[in-house]
């Protein structure tokens, strides 16, 4: 399968919002071989030729989403092929326009969506700030500057396969993934709160801690909870 520049392959665009910037195939496939007497390959088959499509996405005005709007496991078809969204990452930065890039896996035919994991609400800005999302923290410290935060929203999306070929699958280990970079102009270090959900998993830490301004970076985590469906069989 090969994918055309710009594909909203995981029906994440929105019109006169989020544009398709690119889409890659990452299309994989299974080479089985044979030997013969001598140690020569003498026969070979490529089998289970699968797609695990990505694609990259700029804003074009603000833009809000409703909590379970997006969904990691969500099924979606192009081209007469299933793929279920694997993951979701949001890039933000002063000076810098914010940024959206997905990917996912292909699953089997009469894949639809059973159990996914609900992406919370949230508001995502055109402006080219750093930004908080879904509330995840707060920040405090005079002198102290947000200057990037990125968030990625995942999933492991597990697909069960024969000789090669998808036959069921589901979706495990929903997460929010939070990478916050911050700047220190001031004598007062940065002090950093998890809001409700999330929890620091890498605490604060400065790389350069003699510098005029230091920069400190740290991650937070919130596990997300799956929704109640069928399974994904057909």
């Amino acid at each position: 399968m090969s994918f055309p520049a710009k594909v909203d392959v995981y029906g994440l665009a929105e019109a006169n919002k989020i544009i398709i910037q690119s889409t890659t195939g990452g299309e994989t496939a299974t080479n089985v071989e044979a030997t013969g007497e001598d140690g020569s390959i003498v026969a070979n088959s490529v089998i289970g030729e699968l797609a695990n499509p990505s694609c990259d996405m700029q804003l074009q005005a603000d833009v809000t989403k409703a909590a379970g709007a997006w969904k990691i496991g969500g099924v979606t078809t192009h081209d007469s092929k299933k793929f279920a969204l694997e993951k979701i990452s949001i890039t933000t930065s002063g000076g810098a326009a914010p940024s959206i890039s997905v990917s996912g896996k292909q699953v089997h035919s009469g894949a639809v969506t059973g159990c996914y994991y609900p992406v919370p609400a949230f508001a995502l800005s055109l402006k080219h700030h750093a930004q908080i999302l879904f509330s995840a923290f707060t920040l405090a410290g005079n002198g102290v500057h947000l200057t990037g935060a990125s968030y990625e929203i995942s999933g492991n999306i597990n697909v069960v396969t024969i000789d090669g070929v998808p036959i069921a699958f589901d979706v495990t280990q929903g997460k929010i993934e939070v990478s916050v970079t911050i700047k220190q102009c001031g004598e007062a270090t940065p002090v950093l709160t998890a809001n409700v959900g999330f929890e620091i998993t890498s605490p604060l830490a400065s790389s350069n801690p003699d510098a005029d301004y230091p920069t400190w970076t740290a991650t937070l985590t919130k596990y997300l909870t799956k929704s109640d469906a069928p399974s994904q069989q057909s």
